[in-house]
């Protein structure tokens, strides 16, 4: 009896690199219609394209786990048609939790008066669609119950070089931080089973370290004024 073979819409298999460098990876796009509005105003790198770029949002199987030989499986199959189904409820939740942490991440950045507007207050969650645009989806390894965790990675306004990240399971958030937080396996796996994992990897302390100082965006200078 052969092992039944999984498929998830746009998503292929990509070979790279020689020798011992070669990898493969499962890369393709997802359409989120819930993003369509979240579009970044401000920052070096800010978004002017068209209101289709929720068509296609980057969709990663497996976050960075190096899998020698990666395959779509079962539970990956429901992560996808868990997104899909719930992504509005999804994206409140992230939304909300943004919310709260998002003070703390003001007095962290602790921009001046006159770079406001690249992390001003906000009243409500419809006050982020300005300030972030959803980048990636990594849909994990790592499962729970048959659903796996799923991380998004966003730009945003006020780190051009980190972005924001978040760590979800079903309609959870589990973590929020930088973009890596997005697609770091060992994040999922704490959650799994906080005992197994105790520490952290030195890799996302040093980017815990970095935060302290971020690289802001160049709000003076808009690509059309580098040349």
């Amino acid at each position: 009896m052969t092992n039944q073979k999984y498929e998830i819409p746009n998503v292929t298999l990509i070979k790279e690199g020689d020798g011992r460098y070669k990898f493969s990876s499962l890369d393709g796009v997802v359409e989120l219609p819930s993003w369509k509005d979240f579009q970044r105003k401000f920052g070096q790198y800010a978004t002017l394209k068209s209101n289709d770029d929720y068509k296609r949002i980057s969709l990663r199987i497996g976050g960075d786990e190096v899998v020698e030989n990666p395959v779509i499986t079962k539970e990956h199959v429901t992560g996808y048609d868990y997104l899909l189904q719930n992504q509005t409820r999804i994206q409140e939740s992230m939304l909300n939790a943004l919310f709260i942490e998002y003070p703390k991440l003001q007095e962290q950045y602790n921009y001046d008066d006159d770079e406001k507007e690249l992390m001003p207050d906000v009243e409500s969650i419809k006050s982020f669609t300005g300030l972030i645009e959803l980048s990636s989806v990594y849909i994990f390894n790592v499962s729970k119950e048959g659903v796996p965790y799923i991380g998004f990675s966003f730009w945003c306004t006020w780190d051009d070089e980190h972005g924001l990240g978040i760590m979800t399971h079903k309609d959870r958030v589990v973590e929020i931080g930088g973009s890596d937080t997005a697609f770091l396996t060992w994040i999922a796996q704490k959650d799994l089973s906080p005992k197994t994992v105790n520490s952290e990897p030195e890799l996302k302390r040093q980017f815990t370290d970095e935060k302290l100082n971020p690289v802001k965006p160049n709000k003076h200078k808009p690509w059309w004024k580098f040349w």
